[in-house]
């Protein structure tokens, strides 16, 4: 199976499945500087323990469709990047706590990069089968 789907596939599906867990484990951070940052604003308390593991959820189950490569997963992924731009920049806007300059712009490429790359994963097939009969796929 890991052959038909891919490198690049499984890569991205073992990451995000691993970000769920990161995001899994924000209620257990024990520090007041740590926790999920949801629309900007960094989460707390009972807050703090709903959105982690609800992200958490959310990133499994985009993880579980970019694995078994379902079409289902695209507008997930386009949705997800859409979030992080959007968190990061409200982050950067309303916090007194941001980290240096280029240091958020590593971040945020970085995230940039891995999202819209998972996205041009999923979708690569399907552009290749364009113009291809149907039942037939180009090789």
């Amino acid at each position: 199976m890991a052959a038909r789907r891919g490198t690049a596939i499984t890569i991205y599906g073992v990451l995000f499945a691993l970000l769920g867990v990161s995001n899994a484990l924000k209620p257990l951070e024990a520090s007041a500087r740590q926790g999920f940052v949801l629309l900007g604003r960094r989460l707390s308390g009972t807050p703090n323990q709903i959105a982690g593991p609800l992200f958490a959820i959310y990133l499994w189950v985009y993880a579980f469709g970019i694995w078994r490569r379902r079409r289902w997963a695209v507008p997930m992924g386009i949705a997800y990047a859409a979030y992080v731009v959007l968190n990061l920049a409200l982050y950067v806007a309303t916090s007194s706590e941001v980290p240096a300059a280029p240091l958020m712009l590593v971040y945020a490429a970085r995230d940039r990069r891995l999202e819209r790359r998972s996205v041009f994963a999923l979708e690569a097939p399907r552009r290749a089968d364009v113009g291809a009969p149907p039942g037939r796929h180009r090789r």
